[in-house]
């Protein structure tokens, strides 16, 4: 299973995200091409990690549903256990013909 490192909280994400402040539009040159915001750069830099992050949490919760779909898929089928507790009662059931 993950580490408690690997494990997120969507609050946590939420308020990350709402953190992130968007000039309004007549913060932004127009008209020629250059429409550009001085802090975009820091602030496309601050998206850029908060997403490696998320990719990173998402990589180990893969993982983590794949761990668990493994052990789902070796756990034994209700066929399996009737099988073994019919064998089993069957077995009690010679043994006393035999064990006097």
């Amino acid at each position: 299973m993950a580490n408690h490192d690997n494990v997120f909280s969507i609050n946590a994400l939420r308020q990350q995200m709402t953190s992130v402040k968007v000039p309004p539009p007549d913060h932004l040159q127009s008209g020629d091409g250059g429409g550009t915001f001085d802090g975009m750069e820091a602030r496309v830099k601050a998206l850029e990690t908060l997403s490696d992050r998320i990719d990173g949490k998402l990589d180990a919760l893969i993982k983590d549903v794949a761990e668990i779909k493994g052990r789902v898929n070796a756990m034994p089928t209700t066929i399996t256990l009737f099988g073994f507790v019919l064998a089993v009662l069957v077995l009690a059931g010679i043994a006393k013909f035999f064990v006097h």
